[in-house]
């Protein structure tokens, strides 16, 4: 998330489409996004708030989904896939 940060603010205006975005996961050399621990525990607190998306590495979206079960879990296996991914749902 450090790195869609960076390109948000870098980007005239920006990449998130309106979205407010929170994800997790490693992130290599070639923006492939990794798996951390803790899924689920960081889904639940994402629920608590007001976000509209979270990305999480491939294949933990089944984790993630048992601590937040209503919340746009959104799995993904690099950043390319998080930017398409906001590019094609924009907020109103």
């Amino acid at each position: 998330i450090l790195a869609l940060t960076l390109i948000n603010q870098l980007t005239p205006g920006g990449v998130t489409y309106g979205n407010r975005v929170a994800g997790t996961g490693t992130l290599d050399a070639a923006g492939a996004v990794g798996p951390i621990g803790g899924i689920e525990q960081k889904a639940y607190a994402v629920d608590q708030t007001d976000a509209d998306v979270f990305f999480v590495p491939a294949g933990q979206e089944q984790d993630a989904r048992k601590g937040a079960p209503d919340l746009n879990i959104v799995p993904v296996h690099s950043l390319d896939e998080i930017l398409n991914w906001l590019k094609s749902h924009p907020r109103a």
